[in-house]
Formats: C-alpha cells, structure tokens, sequence
C-alpha cells in the first residue's frame, strides 16, 4: 500500500489520512441508515454525531498525549499521534451526556429526540458505522506504519514484510491487518446475526476490547505503564472486560425474568 495516495501541486495527501476520512464518512452513513431504520428526524442523527465525535476526538489526544508522558496544554493541543481506545472512552462519554440530558429534559416537559434517553440504543446505533470504519483506519495505519508489529527473524516465513513510521520495512508481526481482520469479524457477527442492540454493545467491546488488548501486545515501540500494559492496552481490557459482564447481566436480568 502506498504511503502517499496522491499529491496536490507538491503537497502530498497520505494514504493513512484518506482512509481515516473515508473511515469516518462510512461512520457517518451507517449511522444515518440507522437512524433512518430507527424512525430518527435528521437533526437527532446529527446531534448524535456531533456528542459522539466532538469527545472521542477531544480524549483520543489527551489519552495519547498521556501516553507519551506529555500535556496537551499549551504546547501540545492538537497534531500527529491519536489514541483509538481513548476515543471510544471520549464518545461513550459524550453519548452519555446526551442522554442525561435528553431525559432532563423529558423530565421538564420539553419533547424528546426518538431513543436519545437510551443510551443503549444510541450505542447500538453507532457501533457497526464505528466498526467498518476502524477497519479502514487499520488499513491507513498498516500504509503509515502506525502500530507497526514487533520485527520477526528469518523462520516468521509468514511475516509480512511492513514498514513503521521511520520508513523501515522489515518482515512484521502483522498487528494492523490482523485488527483489520478482527474488526471485521465483529461487524459481520452484529450484521449478519442480525443481534439486537445489547448483543451489539457486547459483541463490539468483547471482540474489539479484548481482541486489541492481545495485539497491542505485540507492537514494535509498546510502552508498559499499568501491570505490564501499556495505557491503550488497559483501556482496551477494561472495554473488553466491562462487554462480557454486561453480557452477563444482561442473560442473569432476562433469565430472572423469564422465570418470575
């Protein structure tokens, strides 16, 4: 894959940011067909966009500039480098404070957007937009070489040969397409299983949270801060973590009432 996917005049426009832009325009229209299946009014969709997105991009920085041991103020409030698993935090964030605000404001009176008291429903609306469109953001980050694998000797004959963002290509434990792979994997186990939108929520972070949380492992510059993980790593397990017991109250709650 091709670092540089075209130039303008002599500036160059990355591979790696074409296919995140295309990652989040395919994240956009799942969303809206979504919202259209739902019976949501336009304006809900965007403002189920803008209080997703607006946080995850706010805390995908933070988180990653934490990482790295830097603050993002003054000197640091935006750039290269960005954290997916602090994002996924920062729009959970942002989708919960829609909904606490929706329901006060069902609670005063005012007339509220369809489902945006829910937040399962708003996040089982997102997550297969938001799961083909981490596929893409893999793809841009294996042509960039961000997360580039540990390096592997000459018997990984099954090592494919990627570069990391220093240009060196050497024979790689494929991180990026095996999460390319894995995300998938999710999106065709909530499409095609046709589950509801707790089993989405559960399937997304059991799959991606505890899937990542492996992966990361194995990138070339892991840098461990919290029991041998590094702080994507520890966000991802806790995803993945907080997905099965979800799942698992959610069997415990419809098997009690069942049996009432």
């Amino acid at each position: 894959m091709p670092l540089v996917a075209f130039r303008i005049g002599n500036e160059p426009f990355y591979t790696y940011t074409l296919l995140l832009d295309l990652g989040l325009l395919l994240a956009v229209a799942g969303l809206a067909r979504e919202g259209h299946r739902r019976g949501w009014r336009p304006a809900a969709t965007l403002e189920v966009l803008l209080w997703g997105l607006g946080p995850a991009l706010a805390v995908g920085r933070v988180v990653y500039l934490a990482g790295l041991g830097l603050a993002p103020w003054p000197s640091h409030p935006w750039g290269d480098g960005f954290s997916f698993a602090g994002a996924l935090a920062g729009g959970a964030m942002g989708l919960a404070g829609l909904v606490l605000m929706r329901r006060r404001q069902s609670c005063e009176g005012s007339e509220p957007s369809h489902d945006c008291r829910h937040f399962v429903a708003l996040a089982g609306a997102v997550v297969p937009g938001l799961t083909l469109a981490q596929a893409l953001g893999w793809l841009g980050a294996a042509a960039h070489g961000v997360s580039a694998g540990v390096p592997l000797g000459p018997a990984a004959w099954w090592a494919p040969p990627l570069r990391d963002l220093y240009g060196v290509v050497l024979p790689r434990f494929p991180v990026q397409y095996l999460a390319v792979a894995l995300s998938l994997v999710a999106w065709a186990c909530m499409v095609g299983g046709r589950l509801g939108d707790r089993e989405r929520i559960v399937c997304y972070a059991a799959v991606t949270g505890l899937g990542l949380t492996a992966l990361m492992g194995h990138v070339e510059r892991h840098q461990a801060l919290i029991a041998g993980l590094s702080l994507d790593q520890a966000l991802h397990l806790a995803l993945g973590l907080a997905g099965l017991a979800y799942g698992l109250f959610c069997r415990f709650w419809r098997s009690a009432l069942e049996s009432a």
